[in-house]
């Protein structure tokens, strides 16, 4: 892990238009660099594609502009036929109006050393402070793009402006901290350069950054020798931030183990849930079978109609031939009593861990010699079902298995 707690932050925001000027580069520029397309980004020395983090790609970012701009051009026009008075106001958007809003965020760390844990837990704090920030702006967040081809990685965020009452024209400066200030400066005629607002304007919005994101990561506001700080003030302020970060760390690791807790709370109650609901069906299957037999019993559970047909209507014997008969009659005279002695023992009260494992069998599943069943209740199997056989097969209701006496 690398020692991060010299470093400051490094937050920029800016606006741009689509036609771009010799001080300010347009909308297409910037979405091409942060696409990586050829030829955007000179200043990278093996440009890789980047990862989208959240919305749309930035190419597409630039389509959408055009396209919200055609139609909101088209009805600024009808607007302004229906309300003359207000022409300057609803005046259309020009090619140099700015309409996006771009944010870039650096880590502190070089790629090749950071811990990628806490650059992750540094680029989700990124991504909430930028939505924020463009809700607290009237902005939209179209696209939130990674790089991780240069010396730092780094988060960039593509905004624009939401088309409302007070913002017709899309004018990405009304979204925008710094232009604000400044265009209040010239309105109140206030003396200095109206640039001196706008610059004061964004150290409060890096003031905010580094309050809700960069002191939780260990990182300080501005290097020691801008404040002109000696080395053991600066010091002191790194353990000060290293010991914010860690109980930020802490924090977080409490609040995932609740979360991890809660989770397997709510499993082991599903499965609580699910085993009383098993037991209550198991015991109303038991109670059917009981009480009003084994048709009653799959009408309640499964009343497939023509299932229920075939078992309750009685078998055309007349039909059959002499074979047949003599087969169905053997089998009947077998099950007659086995049939019976289950429903005797499905009366019985339930015994051992399962609510049906009283209905399985005697507790010596006919461990006994296989010539005698010890339940004394088997009786004689057809002779189809023991063919090869001399002896009379004997079959258990409880044991659940074919003894051969």
């Amino acid at each position: 892990m690398s020692d991060r707690f010299g470093k400051s932050i490094f937050a920029h925001k800016q606006t741009y238009s689509r036609k771009g000027n010799s001080k300010s580069r347009s909308v297409s520029d910037i979405a091409d660099e942060a696409e990586r397309l050829d030829g955007a980004c000179p200043h990278v020395g093996n440009p890789q594609p980047p990862t989208i983090l959240e919305g749309i790609r930035p190419s597409e970012v630039v389509a959408l502009i055009e396209q919200r701009i055609a139609e909101q051009n088209k009805l600024l026009r009808r607007l302004r036929k229906e309300q003359p008075e207000r022409k300057e106001a609803l005046r259309g958007i020009r090619s140099d109006t700015h309409v996006m809003i771009g944010s870039v965020f650096s880590f502190p760390d070089p790629v090749e050393d950071m811990n990628e844990a806490d650059y992750l837990r540094w680029r989700r704090d990124v991504i909430a402070f930028a939505r924020d920030d463009a809700a607290r702006n009237a902005a939209e967040v179209l696209s939130i793009v990674e790089h991780r081809d240069e010396a730092h990685p780094h988060v960039h965020v593509l905004a624009v402006p939401l088309c409302a009452e007070g913002n017709m024209r899309m004018d990405a400066k009304r979204c925008h901290e710094g232009h604000r200030e400044q265009d209040r400066h010239k309105d109140h005629g206030w003396s200095g350069s109206p640039s001196r607002s706008y610059k004061q304007a964004m150290r409060g919005w890096q003031d905010r950054y580094h309050a809700t994101v960069g002191a939780k990561h260990g990182q300080a506001r501005t290097g020691p020798r801008r404040r002109r700080l000696d080395r053991a003030a600066w010091k002191a302020e790194q353990e000060r931030l290293k010991a914010q970060k860690e109980a930020e760390i802490a924090i977080l690791r409490t609040a995932e183990a609740r979360r991890l807790a809660d989770e397997e709370e709510r499993r082991r109650d599903a499965v609580m849930r699910n085993t009383v609901a098993s037991r209550l069906r198991e015991a109303e299957t038991v109670h059917a079978i009981a009480t009003g037999g084994l048709i009653a019993a799959i009408r309640q559970v499964d009343p497939d109609p023509v299932l229920l047909g075939w078992l309750e209507t009685p078998g055309q014997m007349g039909s059959w031939t002499n074979h047949d008969a003599d087969r169905n009659r053997e089998m009947s005279l077998a099950l007659a009593p086995v049939l019976s002695d289950g429903l005797e023992a499905l009366r019985q009260p339930p015994v051992g861990p399962g609510l049906l494992e009283g209905l399985s069998g005697c507790g010596a599943r006919c461990k006994a010699p296989p010539a005698k069943c010890r339940t004394g209740r088997c009786a004689p199997v057809p002779s189809f079902l023991r063919p090869g056989r001399r002896s009379i097969p004997q079959y258990c209701p409880l044991g659940g298995r074919i003894a051969y006496g």
